[in-house]
């Protein structure tokens, strides 16, 4: 396939670039008017082997080739999108101007598209705003503009949107709360997303309004299935605990949740629900409770949380320290689930 990748390459200098008539002729090339032999006339099987080995990116480009290739190449882009298979990054100029030349050329037709957002910046904001409606998949790894967030919310990227991933937000954000509560506000019912990622943030703690968001934000997500908060520096001190027990209750009642990452978070879902009657995860299959600093002494507050997950199947309880009686109690406690020490 290599030889086709080359004859690509020549292609995209000179569509009409001649070749020896052997070669041409076991390639399986046409004269053209002219007499030559030339890339443009391959069978259109050929093109669709050569995609194969193409991203997106390279594909767009064979559209510009010239209006044979553009004939031949635009159904191959097509098959990606419909199979979710573009990524972009709004933040590479090359893949925004692929997403405005799709957008130009699809006349509507192209479906949700998964688009990985490395930095957020006015700019990108306003791409956002432009194209939210072809956007099933968004992640970041920085936000420093407050605006971004209303507009995830607030544009048609709301509608589409499947998968979120927000940790490591800009502590500015969250830090004021009057914009909390505008966000809180703005949102609307039934917001489609099946994952949420609010790892790595300080939000909650540093606000102080952990029931307040956990109750607004997450009884507008019908649909999770995956939520992630993982290493949100939950503090076991007495005075967070009511806000806790809310939070968790509400984390509690998402129906459809089966995935939940409490890494990192100093045993306080095991605190919360050792203190706490009448919360059942009745959905939830795998909970990470990874690093929450649990020791041999904590041996029975695990075990008595194990009726809360009538379904889970995974608990991953790497890197705590237990010792082998301790594992065994747990084991015991969870009959038919893995357990990852």
């Amino acid at each position: 396939m290599r030889v086709f990748a080359i004859l690509i390459a020549l292609s995209l200098f000179s569509p009409n670039v001649s070749f020896a008539s052997d070669s041409a002729e076991y390639l399986g090339f046409q004269n053209n008017v002219d007499g030559n032999k030339t890339l443009e006339n391959l069978p259109p099987e050929i093109f669709y082997n050569i995609a194969e080995y193409l991203n997106p990116q390279d594909i767009a480009q064979m559209l510009l080739v010239s209006k044979n290739l553009h004939e031949v190449f635009i159904p191959i882009l097509f098959r990606y999108l419909q199979n979710n298979e573009l990524k972009l990054d709004l933040s590479n100029r090359a893949d925004l101007q692929l997403l405005i030349y799709i957008n130009s050329i699809s006349q509507g037709r192209v479906p949700y598209l998964k688009i990985r957002t490395a930095l957020i910046n006015d700019e990108d904001v306003f791409n956002l705003q432009f194209y939210g409606q072809y956007i099933a998949e968004l992640s970041s790894t920085k936000i420093s503009n407050p605006k971004f967030l209303n507009t995830i919310f607030k544009s048609d990227l709301r509608s589409n949107l499947r998968a979120l991933n927000l940790s490591r937000l800009d502590d500015n954000i969250y830090m004021k709360l009057p914009y909390l509560n505008e966000l809180l506000e703005s949102l609307p019912n039934d917001l489609p997303l099946t994952s949420l990622n609010l790892s790595k943030n300080k939000l909650i703690i540093n606000t102080g309004e952990a029931d307040i968001f956990a109750e607004q934000l997450l009884s507008k997500l019908p649909n999770l299935e995956v939520l992630k908060l993982c290493n949100c520096l939950f503090s076991s001190n007495d005075k967070f605990i009511p806000s806790y027990q809310i939070m968790i209750r509400a984390i509690a009642n998402l129906h459809k949740l089966k995935i939940l990452d409490m890494g990192k978070n100093h045993k306080i879902l095991s605190i919360v629900l050792v203190n706490t009657e009448n919360i059942i995860f009745s959905t939830l299959e795998s909970l990470n409770l990874s690093f929450n600093g649990y020791h041999d002494d904590d041996v029975s507050e695990i075990t008595q949380i194990s009726s809360k997950f009538p379904k889970l199947n995974l608990l991953n309880l790497t890197g705590n320290t237990l010792n082998e009686t301790s594992k065994t109690a747990i084991q015991n406690a969870y009959l038919n689930v893995k357990i990852i020490f």
